[in-house]
């Protein structure tokens, strides 16, 4: 019997497991450097490359589970007053629906309206990872993306409830995922030297770690 998979939402995005058909617009993100400069692999060479690692996903037991394919919504089309549609994203015509996240489609968004532009999830030993594309970065996506996560697994759901841990292992270079998971409310407990090879070269790595304790509490102060 497989797993129930979830979709999680808000105003901006949706999560939800991988699809094979994400490999084409997630090869943007793993084919670029500046995205892949802390990953744990080097950049995608080829789009087979990133359809081999979004089938591994679509292969994996936590896929929609507890790690999920980060997805923009897209702007919805608005009629003019000729009453044409017109889309705000396209020509800049329209005015762009706001989305409260109330109403929604019980069987899902439409594949339609997704655009996949990175991940966000736990995937093994409740360890957590993200990454998104670049055209996405510095608008607040990751932290919303991370904040749906942590929310619905400290809820108990993946076998993850509030008496656990979940782990983010980071490059120390990586100034920026560090800055966002203290700013969620991790906290720093280890750091060890060349834990792992990428392209040949040592990595070392910042442990970070988060109790439900803790996520309510910050959940609660940034109210």
């Amino acid at each position: 019997m497989e797993p129930q998979t979830f979709q999680l939402r808000s105003p901006r995005l949706v999560l939800r497991g991988a699809l094979d058909e994400d490999a084409a617009e997630l090869h943007k993100a793993f084919s670029d450097p500046e995205v892949m400069r802390y990953w744990s692999t080097l950049p995608h060479e080829s789009l087979s490359d990133t359809e081999q690692w979004v089938h591994g996903m679509t292969e994996a037991p936590c896929n929609g589970v507890t790690d999920f394919i980060v997805c923009l919504r897209r702007p919805r089309l608005r009629p003019s007053q000729d009453g044409d549609s017109k889309d705000p994203q396209r020509n800049g015509t329209g005015a762009e629906t706001k989305d409260d996240g109330k109403q929604q489609d019980q069987g899902g968004e439409m594949e339609k309206d997704l655009l996949p532009i990175g991940k966000a999830g736990v995937w093994r030993d409740n360890e957590i990872g993200f990454m998104l594309a670049r055209p996405y970065w510095g608008r607040g996506l990751a932290a919303e993306a991370l904040k749906l996560v942590l929310d619905y697994l400290f809820a108990g759901h993946g076998d993850v409830g509030r008496e656990q841990l979940i782990v983010a292992d980071v490059d120390p270079r990586n100034a920026a995922s560090l800055a966002l998971l203290k700013k969620l409310g991790f906290e720093e407990y280890d750091f060890r030297e060349k834990t792992f090879q990428v392209g040949g070269q040592w990595v070392d790595s910042t442990y970070l770690r988060l109790t439900g304790e803790s996520w309510a509490d910050h959940t609660c102060l940034s109210m």
